[in-house]
């Protein structure tokens, strides 16, 4: 009875793009940081089996092959491992930044809703307009750079440019995070807001699930922004659980 309904409830989960994409989020962020600490086993792997190697070297000892397979063979098994975590990881990152090739419709939705339905106080409509016009650019700039990136967009206007593109697109993801995150605190301090949501556990779970999922993308989104990297992966893996873990939640219900 209980694997019926779960698989029920995961063909439902996958059967939207918002429960694809929360799901392939989830665990393309658990491969980063899996993998990364598989590496780390790797490379201590490789130190103590350099390291045997000098001390048979100063004892003029030859190193045996039983040594060496005590040593290499693991390292080896383990370090396909974690080459095919890579392969999958990057597999569903580009996946997920293709079907977002058409996220500007979405986008055009949300401002079409913005205009025709405009929040009351000034300050919350000039922060969704921000937030608007930071997603439009986010999004056509990482379309440039994905297609430049595939050899669709050609030349040595795009060759030259595309890692500053997937940097800018960063920035601009990250204004947006930062935009809604800002109106989000607005909403809550907006005394005729909180009266109307007061009531209503839904709305304020939907108000905590926004905030945590903006606020979430804001350190990954800043060292996304930059050539050198500002966080390891065993960071980037746990910050990206957070809102991939708030979407999935979201999703799931």
């Amino acid at each position: 009875r209980r694997a019926d309904l779960l698989l029920l409830r995961l063909n439902r989960l996958f059967s939207t793009s918002a429960g694809i994409d929360a799901s392939l989020c989830t665990l393309c962020y658990g491969l980063v940081f899996l993998r990364f600490r598989l590496e780390k086993v790797v490379q201590r792997r490789h130190e103590q089996f350099a390291l045997a190697m000098l001390k048979n070297a100063f004892s003029s000892l030859t190193l045996s092959g039983n040594i060496i397979a005590a040593f290499d063979s693991p390292v080896t098994r383990l370090s396909e491992v974690t080459t095919g975590l890579r392969a999958l990881e990057e597999t569903i990152s580009d996946f997920r930044i293709f079907v977002r090739l058409w996220g500007l419709l979405g986008i055009y939705v949300s401002a079409r809703d913005h205009v025709l339905n405009p929040p009351r106080d000034a300050f919350l409509s000039i922060l969704a307009s921000m937030r608007i016009a930071a997603d439009v650019t986010f999004q056509a700039i990482e379309n440039a750079a994905y297609l430049a990136s595939k050899g669709v967009l050609r030349g040595n206007f795009w060759r030259e440019k595309e890692g500053q593109l997937w940097l800018w697109s960063n920035r601009f993801w990250m204004a947006s995070c930062l935009f809604e995150v800002l109106r989000l605190l607005r909403v809550w301090q907006n005394e005729t807001n909180l009266e109307q949501v007061s009531g209503l556990e839904i709305e304020k779970q939907q108000w905590r699930d926004g905030f945590y999922l903006n606020a979430g993308w804001l350190p990954l989104t800043w060292h996304w922004s930059w050539t050198e990297a500002t966080f390891s992966d065993t960071w980037v893996g746990l910050g990206g659980l957070l809102p991939a873990i708030v979407s999935l939640r979201k999703a799931w219900k």
